[in-house]
């Protein structure tokens, strides 16, 4: 159960989860939705001591299944990744081998993990979720998962009926100026950087101006205390994004060591590389089974 400093009404939306999930009252075939979510952006080393604490308290009782339930719980799926991960390889990380945490964190900067920020953002995503799709999960607890709703959002994505945008906060938990807010859309190429719009229709940035107007009034002290933070949450879901990148390429260079080694064998006339019909007996890398669960263009 989330416990808040106190509920936040967003009007004219009504509250699914308070504070993080609000859905708009009209639409018949579509629902409009909105999400928020405060944060600060986790940095490499935590990423790390993430997977490691993950390794050290996982014991596979029975094999985890690939399937898209996981892509709701990334602490699942971290361990989904796990379980694919090599004895030899699990134990260089958790030992933490530089050369192997050296690539692990190549995966993460290259999702956004960074250097310690001390810095709290507040994102604000706003799209349209099929009707059907929330009639048929009535009563289940998937209604009040933000990850469900993002990957809704995506079937209906398209130009102002989807945007995406993050407040900086600074070190505290108040809104910026709302001066400051209204000179950047005055001129959003020479205003101050108080806005930053990760996905939208960048010729017209009305809706999103609206939004956050919508955001000031509903907020009137300025406060974003009632927001729910997900700094666990988006730690989990990058760091299990990067843990599924490093087995890919964990697999790629087991895939061209094999074959590497069938060269040097076939140049040494010691049997070289499998010809059509003939088994091949080298050690396979990590198998995906087909299923992968965060794309190289992921955003949580």
């Amino acid at each position: 159960m989330r416990i808040f400093m106190s509920e936040l009404d967003f009007k004219p939306y009504k509250a699914i989860v308070p504070g993080e999930i609000y859905r708009g009252l009209n639409g018949s075939a579509e629902i409009p939705i909105v999400m928020l979510s405060r944060f600060k952006y986790p940095s490499l080393a935590e990423g790390v001591e993430y997977v490691q604490s993950v390794m050290r308290i996982f014991k596979q009782t029975e094999p985890i299944v690939a399937s898209e339930d996981l892509e709701l719980n990334p602490s699942k799926a971290m361990e989904f990744f796990v379980s694919r991960l090599p004895e030899e390889v699990r134990g260089r990380i958790l030992s933490g081998e530089k050369t192997a945490i050296g690539k692990l964190e190549q995966h993460f900067g290259n999702l956004g993990m960074t250097a310690p920020d001390k810095n709290n953002y507040l994102t604000v995503s706003y799209g349209l979720v099929p009707a059907e799709d929330i009639k048929k999960n009535s009563g289940k607890s998937v209604l009040h998962n933000r990850i469900f709703y993002e990957k809704e959002m995506k079937k209906v994505r398209r130009g102002k009926d989807a945007y995406n945008f993050v407040f900086t906060i600074g070190d505290g938990l108040r809104l910026p100026d709302k001066g400051k807010v209204d000179l950047f859309f005055e001129n959003p190429a020479r205003g101050e950087k108080v806005i930053m719009v990760e996905q939208g229709d960048f010729y017209d940035f009305r809706p999103i101006q609206k939004m956050t107007n919508l955001i000031y009034e509903n907020m009137p002290n300025g406060s974003i205390e009632s927001v729910r933070d997900v700094t666990q949450l988006r730690l989990q879901t990058l760091a299990t994004a990067g843990m599924q990148h490093f087995l890919e390429h964990l697999s790629v260079e087991s895939m061209a060591s094999n074959l590497a080694a069938g060269l040097v064998g076939m140049i040494m006339g010691s049997g070289g590389i499998p010809q059509p019909g003939q088994p091949n007996d080298k050690p396979e890398g990590p198998k995906s089974d087909g299923f992968w669960l965060y794309g190289d263009n992921f955003a949580a």
